[in-house]
């Protein structure tokens, strides 16, 4: 038996079971975390969160992070992307897509891909800390951005989710400066 599923089960029967969110999630079916075949009820949750995955809301403000993926506004920023699945098969690596929109124009903002093992959770399975890497934060601070995101199992399941958000309204540098003009 799989370990992650032993202590799962262990978890479950010590907490009496766990209810899921139903106003965040259709009935999936097939519980990702059991690593079954997943089905076409599967549903995506978008969220943010660097250190834990925390849904976002319409029009939630993210913050532009400066990171070490490079320097200056080309580039140097991202947004923190997140998502929590349910009805996929999340034991193995689960291709996701996101993109980030402008509403004013259409402009592509970001485009990223991966290919990750998402991490059991309570009510489906998920993954956070994912930067979201902004072309010019300049352009994209206090922008509405549509926020969308793809989740692809390896049996070719995918659950399309998107929202609104705000990107913040700064690009600060590492002493709180905002650098654009």
């Amino acid at each position: 038996m799989n370990r992650h599923l032993i202590l799962l089960l262990s978890f479950l029967v010590s907490c009496g079971g766990v209810e899921p969110r139903d106003a965040e999630f259709s009935d999936g079916g097939t519980d990702p975390t059991m690593g079954g075949k997943g089905n076409s009820s599967a549903s995506l949750l978008l969220g943010t969160g660097e250190t834990g995955f925390m849904p976002v809301t319409e029009g939630q403000v993210l913050a532009l992070i400066l990171g070490p993926q490079g320097t200056g506004r080309l580039g140097g920023y991202h947004i923190w992307g997140g998502l929590e699945t349910r009805g996929l098969d999340a034991s193995n690596r689960v291709n996701l897509k996101f993109t980030l929109v402008k509403q004013l124009d259409g402009q592509l903002v970001t485009n990223s891909e991966w290919n990750k093992m998402l991490q059991p959770a309570q009510t489906g399975a998920q993954f956070y800390a994912l930067p979201l890497i902004v072309r010019d934060c300049c352009s994209a601070r206090g922008e509405l951005l549509e926020m969308s995101a793809t989740a692809t199992d390896q049996n070719g399941i995918s659950v399309t989710s998107s929202t609104t958000i705000q990107a913040g309204s700064r690009c600060s540098d590492a002493e709180g400066n905002d650098i654009c003009p």
